[in-house]
């Protein structure tokens, strides 16, 4: 009897560390150098940023909700043929939803590439990767012809170019983000008891 419920476990653990990590919205986190500023706002002056520093943010990804953009009126449109996503952490703090800037958040695939333009009330992440399944992510993954813009109090704006960003964690909440899906975790536990089990049935 145990020695059945021995391998059952087995193969519980096994079918759930083998299960992609899938659930929406997926938050990632991301991560590259400044390789271009442009300061016209004087945003990346307060945010002491500069070249050669590296960035984090922390984009949200839902395939199951559509995208939207919003004006400098407030209002807020759907965009069909698109996902929602959003800037969760950024590192301009300029004003979106000025009369020179709209928020941004929506992404689409467009066979070729898919491109991401997630953004907040201080500003907005663009995004492009090449050859990309939106609903497929992996730690690693590289997007490219990345920018983060915002808008100061007038109508000026300040850019950061960061060449490319890496996914360097996945989780499914904003306030963790962690390395690829935690069935790796599951399946550490689960090892840990079968070496427990094999040494009482020893």
């Amino acid at each position: 009897m145990r020695r059945r419920l021995l391998v059952f476990f087995l193969f519980s653990v096994f079918l759930l560390s083998s299960l992609p990590a899938s659930a929406s919205p997926l938050y990632l986190t991301l991560s590259g150098k400044v390789s271009g500023i442009r300061d016209g706002g004087w945003l990346a002056h307060k945010s002491d940023i500069h070249l050669g520093d590296t960035l984090n943010y922390i984009v949200s990804v839902d395939t199951d909700q559509i995208g939207s953009t919003t004006s400098h009126n407030g209002r807020t449109y759907d965009l069909g043929g698109t996902f929602f996503t959003a800037l969760e952490s950024g590192n301009l703090m300029g004003q979106n939803q000025n009369a020179h800037s709209d928020q941004l958040n929506w992404g689409a695939d467009f066979g070729y590439a898919s491109v991401l333009q997630s953004g907040n009330q201080n500003s907005n992440l663009y995004l492009t990767k090449w050859g990309f399944d939106p609903t497929d992510f992996k730690v690693g993954d590289i997007f490219t012809d990345t920018y983060e813009i915002a808008y100061s109090n007038g109508k000026h704006s300040s850019r950061i170019d960061l060449g490319n960003l890496v996914i360097t964690g996945i989780s499914t909440s904003a306030a963790t983000p962690t390395p690829v899906p935690g069935a790796f975790l599951l399946m550490g536990s689960g090892l840990f008891v079968v070496g427990y089990f094999r040494r009482k049935l020893a």
